[in-house]
């Protein structure tokens, strides 16, 4: 019921920071043993609507009354006037200035016809008042308030709450702050916290609340969940495609192959990070081809010539063998060669 301030300094925080707002809503010094009470609200708001428009109809009706009342009556005076039947042209134009002028009494601002409405009102809102209670079988179209307890805590209030509730179940019963401004008669599906009166209705709506809020944060963090997904897929398929890259400039090296290298080459291995941090160019992997081409004389290497002591190390049994686990494995088999690593090195310095 109370406006809360936790919740408008999170509304604050929101805004812009060239956006202020100043709040007007003063909370009064607290009394002592009084702070939380219970309330009840009568709002006839339907009624009150109907019995508005009931009195702007009267009011309408006074206005044409008038108006026929003036006419009839002149053009009374002009019959009677009137000599075998014809009328005087001069009484049919006072006739239509008098009408004109009855109209222009009522071509009036919004601030003119609130001043008549209230005028009226006052003459007769206690006989259309009465008027309207019988045709409208004397339901109630005053708004009340009843304050219906004052406790020092908030639990006091909520048992006195639930006891007024059973005894009197025609009115909703409303917990409130003492000293803070509370909006008229709120709307009890708008609460958060509201108490039904029966127990399994209650139950059953607090439950439901509560899986609506799970649901909703069950929601967010799937959503969460799939864009982080989405993103880690997308980077492996990078790593992925830089290492299929590497290894092919790799092999084509070590067979004395002149590597096929282009732009998207170099695109691919600067992007998934597999150089180093500076990068390199389409040129420095030219160079390292070419390099790597003259050094071999155009011969290749047998892929299975490999040193005997990796061959050994590999080999399961054997003499020189021991023990390596599969994350030392992979690694070695994943790790780039260091003759290529000082070429890449050097080039990417000769670049820069």
């Amino acid at each position: 019921m109370p406006r809360n301030r936790r919740d408008d300094a999170e509304t604050n925080t929101s805004l812009k920071s060239n956006d202020i707002e100043e709040d007007y809503l003063d909370v009064d010094k607290p009394l002592n043993g009084q702070n939380y009470y219970c309330i009840s609200f009568v709002s006839p708001e339907k009624i009150l609507i109907q019995k508005d428009q009931f009195m702007f109809y009267h009011y309408e009706r006074a206005v044409n009354k008038k108006l026929s009342t003036m006419i009839d009556e002149t053009l009374a005076k002009m019959i009677d006037a009137s000599d075998d039947g014809k009328i005087d042209i001069t009484d049919v134009i006072a006739l239509k200035k008098s009408v004109a002028a009855s109209c222009q009494e009522y071509d009036v601002t919004f601030e003119q016809f609130k001043d008549k409405m209230e005028d009226f009102k006052f003459q007769n809102e206690e006989k259309i008042g009465e008027d309207f209670d019988k045709k409208n079988n004397f339901r109630t179209s005053v708004r009340g308030v009843k304050v219906r307890g004052v406790f020092d805590t908030k639990r006091e209030a909520d048992i006195r709450a639930s006891v007024l509730q059973r005894q009197d179940a025609l009115f909703d019963v409303f917990v409130g702050q003492i000293g803070y401004w509370c909006p008229w008669d709120p709307n009890p599906q708008k609460i958060d916290d509201i108490e039904y009166m029966n127990n399994d209705l209650n139950k059953l709506v607090k439950e439901y609340k509560s899986n609506e809020a799970k649901k909703d944060m069950f929601y967010q963090e799937q959503k969460t969940q799939r864009q982080k997904d989405a993103l880690s897929a997308e980077d492996r398929l990078k790593h992925q495609e830089g290492l299929n890259k590497m290894n092919e400039f790799r092999d084509s090296l070590k067979t004395g192959n002149k590597p096929d290298v282009d732009s998207s080459v170099v695109s691919t291995l600067n992007d998934t990070g597999l150089i180093d941090s500076k990068g390199i160019t389409l040129d420095a992997l030219m160079n390292i081809s070419e390099e790597t081409d003259g050094s071999t004389g155009g011969t290749s290497t047998p892929v299975d010539e490999k040193p005997q002591a990796i061959t050994q190390s590999l080999e399961l049994g054997g003499e020189n063998s021991k023990e390596i686990t599969v994350e030392e494995q992979t690694e070695v088999l994943m790790s780039d060669d260091p003759w290529l690593q000082r070429k890449m090195a050097e080039a990417a310095a000769a670049a820069f």
